[in-house]
């Protein structure tokens, strides 16, 4: 007997499948198909269509003109502003028509760098030609005006262009430019990351706009980028100062960064922010577990006497299991010398600081004290009688330092006697504290600072703090 033919469906070009199995093997084959046809299109078509994007810029060299015209008037009109101004005028307000125009200048500044990208410029000549591009946007300027203080300058100059690579991280480059306020200048970061196609792509435009004062502005700016232990697990630090016109104290501001998952930007995670004297400048390093930062400051509590100390700033990063989750743990019992660790326990919570002494006595109840006086505006305090001195069967280094408190009729209202012991590299503890001096060390040397110190060195505060992993 024959066998009956199988029925074929009108349209399709495979027989009706016998079970529904295979039906449901016959449909994702079709969908498989499909999926690799079209993947296979889009693949070849993504870098004609960059190639195409990069060729109608390079064909319009137009429109690059038309950008440095426009940043010529902008520059021209914020020149002939700040002509207006008072020679003995110390500009410490920034004028409500300049904020939007220094806005604009930026602004104008980063379309140039991405079409000098867009372009083909490399990284190594970029600062070149973008030098040139600025000097034929600053064509026809007049030359700053100066003022008594010795301010030569107009509002939205270029003064800063960096060009950089950060070191372990080829796909990246950096761009710093500052703008010229008069005291100080405004500088901005902006970081791009190469993709497969070799297309620069902005990651991050840091910039601070329409302030009103030129201390909110920032100079002075570093970064530093961590070596990736994985692909997308690294994180930028971003350091400057604000500027001023008359003094050095200022504040170092200190941002970290970090790739947002699943997007092509950088989020912020943290802010920190300490004292220093910017004169000196400041030392930045980065590590996988975190970040150092050395400086020169004033102890905390010796508002008597401010001559110029090194300080240290130690950042560790704690993570959750996944990395997902981290935050960032500043290790303040790292210092160089005895009087910035007292003044740095001193300055912080008991809970943050318990663990940087022994089992001693009482100092639970001095710190207490200390922060309440401290908090009082009758009083002041001083750091005195800073020795280095030898106990009795103690082997590594000592010093004595006492802390006083005075009120405004100069009566000595409290006073305290630290003994402080170094126990490894720029790290100390409290082992003693007394109402009298401690028996040798009333005539310990008498240890004086530096006249001209130097910013301390943070290779091996790194290494103890255990950031290098």
């Amino acid at each position: 007997m024959p066998r009956p033919a199988r029925r074929v469906r009108l349209g399709t070009p495979f027989p009706e499948p016998a079970s529904g199995m295979m039906m449901s093997i016959v449909r994702a084959f079709r969908r498989y198909v499909f999926w690799v046809a079209v993947l296979s299109i889009f693949s070849g078509l993504t870098p004609c269509l960059f190639a195409a994007r990069q060729a109608r810029i390079v064909r319009h060299p137009g429109r690059t003109h038309e950008l440095l015209q426009r940043l010529n008037r902008l520059l021209d009109h914020l020149a002939k502003f700040s002509a207006t101004r008072e020679a003995d005028d110390l500009p410490y307000n920034v004028p409500a028509v300049v904020r939007p125009q220094l806005t604009d200048v930026k602004h104008l500044l980063l379309q140039l760098i991405q079409m000098d990208l867009a372009q083909g410029h490399e990284p190594d000549t970029l600062l070149k030609h973008l030098r040139m591009q600025i000097a034929r946007a600053s064509a026809g300027i007049a030359e700053p005006k100066c003022g008594l203080h010795g301010f030569c300058s107009y509002y939205g100059r270029l003064v800063t262009l960096r060009v950089e690579r950060p070191r372990e991280h080829p796909d990246l480059l950096a761009v710093i430019t500052g703008l010229d306020l008069f005291c100080g200048q405004d500088e901005s970061l902006y970081l791009f990351r190469r993709r497969n196609s070799g297309v620069w792509r902005l990651l991050l435009a840091d910039e601070v706009n329409g302030f009103k004062a030129v201390s909110h502005a920032r100079e002075n700016l570093k970064f530093a980028i961590s070596p990736p232990v994985r692909p997308h697990h690294w994180f930028l630090v971003i350091t400057a100062t604000p500027p001023w016109c008359t003094s050095v104290w200022s504040a170092l501001n200190a941002w970290v960064f970090v790739p947002d998952p699943g997007r092509s930007r950088l989020k912020l995670v943290e802010h920190r922010r300490i004292g220093i004297n910017r004169d000196y400048g400041y030392v930045l390093k980065v590590a996988p577990g975190g970040f150092a930062l050395g400086y020169l400051t004033t102890a905390a509590l010796d508002f008597s006497d401010l001559f110029v100390r090194p300080g240290l700033a130690v950042y560790k990063r704690k993570c959750s299991h996944d990395k997902l989750r981290c935050s960032l743990l500043r290790l303040p019992y790292f210092s160089n010398n005895p009087i910035g660790f007292l003044s740095a326990w001193a300055d912080r919570k008991w809970s943050q600081v318990h663990s940087w002494n022994g089992s001693v006595a009482g100092l639970r109840s001095a710190h207490k004290k200390i922060l309440q006086l401290g908090a009082m505006d009758t009083m002041e305090s001083s750091l005195k009688h800073y020795r280095a001195c030898k106990l009795s069967g103690i082997a590594s280094p000592q010093w004595q330092v006492q802390l006083r408190f005075i009120n405004l009729h100069d009566v000595l209202v409290w006073q305290r006697y630290f003994s402080i012991r170094q126990i490894g590299v720029d790290q100390f503890a409290i082992d003693g504290i007394s109402k009298n001096s401690f028996p040798g060390c009333a005539q310990g040397v008498r240890v004086t600072m530096a006249s001209k110190p130097s910013l301390p060195t943070l290779d091996s505060v790194m290494q103890a703090a255990g950031l290098d992993h």
